[in-house]
């Protein structure tokens, strides 16, 4: 299972979504507008996520 969060802008100029597995100790973050790019601005955050744990949950 993993959860997600957004940061404000600062410090960083654009806004990034924060991943982090409660399994396992995978973590990253990804930039809010690549995500939207790649996987389209109307993909339901269930979808998302499916995508990019890639069958592990």
């Amino acid at each position: 299972m993993f959860y997600t969060r957004t940061t404000t802008p600062w410090p960083h100029p654009y806004v990034r979504v924060w991943l982090a597995c409660t399994k396992c100790s995978r973590h990253g973050s990804k930039r809010l507008a690549r995500l939207a790019d790649k996987y389209g601005a109307d993909v339901r955050i269930t979808d998302l996520l499916a995508h990019l744990v890639g069958g592990r949950a």
